[in-house]
């Protein structure tokens, strides 16, 4: 147990059964503003995987935390038994990223709840109760169950938090999360969901369908009495316009596309290295003993590198089927 936890028997009683933390001495962190981090001695880290890929704009982005405190000082909640003009205002401007004919859109307050919302809408629609996912993708402990009828895909085209392998190019119609990353491959999902990047870390997330489909949860009940409400319609709305203000899509592919290159070159200089591959700023480094029998990098040398790299004031993801992949 680290110093400061030890400071707080409350905390490490009642707290730490429940936590998964990072790191042998986790990172005990106080305050954020973009793309750093404090932690309660004052020392400063370069954030490189955003809350597990979640925090979209930088952490308290002026923006965003000012569109949150006008609305809190306005509407908090009311669920939707009623209305309120942000959910509106907010489901107009979010389908409006997405092509024809997806025009449907349900909010929810994480991507686990949108996923299992898609898997039940798709089971709705078809008939079908089988559905197909990654392994190791990051949402197949939700699926509890492996299929052999292909009816239905969930996929990530870059699963995210895991092993980062791009898998768009290969994708026929499916139902997808992180619709952004199937861009430029001619894919039209039937269902989207999405989460975590589109609070920049307020909870929040949606699932985007056509008419159609949507149609079929006349069928069923449905109801969420946090999904949609004014503060999360008021952040989406600010994070849309972050995204578009600071030209953050043309950041990641500028920043993103450097990245690769200087990794690649030190993929040439280290034999530990074995592969780097990602689109943007979505990028996973595989650890290896060697180039030539691939084989994963043992666990504790793994835990070696990523508690140094945090020590030296860079924080990172490590993930893979194997552990071996440091994502960010």
């Amino acid at each position: 147990m680290f110093q400061v936890w030890m400071k707080c028997p409350r905390l490490e009683n009642q707290a730490e059964p429940a936590l998964t933390t990072h790191f042998k001495t986790p990172a005990y962190i106080t305050q954020g503003s973009m793309q750093w981090l404090w932690d309660h001695s004052g020392k400063r880290y370069l954030d490189l995987f955003g809350g597990i890929v979640t925090v979209s704009v930088g952490h308290c982005h002026p923006k965003v935390n000012q569109a949150l405190k006008d609305q809190v000082d306005t509407l908090w909640h009311t669920t939707n038994i009623y209305l309120h003009p942000k959910i509106h205002e907010y489901a107009e401007r979010l389908v409006a990223t997405l092509p024809e004919p997806l025009t449907n859109v349900y909010f929810v307050n994480s991507g686990s709840e949108a996923n299992d919302m898609a898997m039940y809408m798709a089971r709705l629609y078809t008939g079908n109760f089988d559905l197909l996912s990654f392994r190791n993708s990051y949402h197949v402990p939700c699926l509890r169950q492996y299929l052999e009828q292909l009816d239905d895909v969930l996929v990530h085209s870059i699963p995210k938090g895991k092993s980062l392998v791009d898998s768009s190019p290969s994708l026929s119609k499916v139902s997808v999360e992180q619709f952004n990353t199937q861009r430029g491959h001619d894919v039209v999902p039937d269902i989207v969901t999405m989460a975590k990047g589109i609070g920049n870390g307020f909870p929040m997330a949606a699932l985007v369908t056509t008419k159609e489909i949507a149609d079929v949860m006349s069928q069923a009940i449905h109801f969420n009495t946090f999904g949609g409400n004014p503060m999360a319609s008021a952040v989406g709305i600010a994070v849309l316009d972050a995204l578009k203000e600071d030209r953050c899509q043309e950041n990641s592919a500028n920043v993103g596309t450097y990245f690769l290159k200087q990794l690649g070159d030190l993929r040439s200089q280290y034999k530990t290295i074995g592969d780097v591959r990602g689109k943007g700023l979505m990028i996973g480094i595989e650890m290896v003993e060697d180039k030539d029998s691939r084989k994963p990098l043992a666990g504790a040398k793994m835990m070696a590198v990523w508690e140094d790299v945090k020590n030296m004031g860079v924080l990172l993801g490590k993930g893979g089927l194997n552990g071996n992949v440091f994502p960010n």
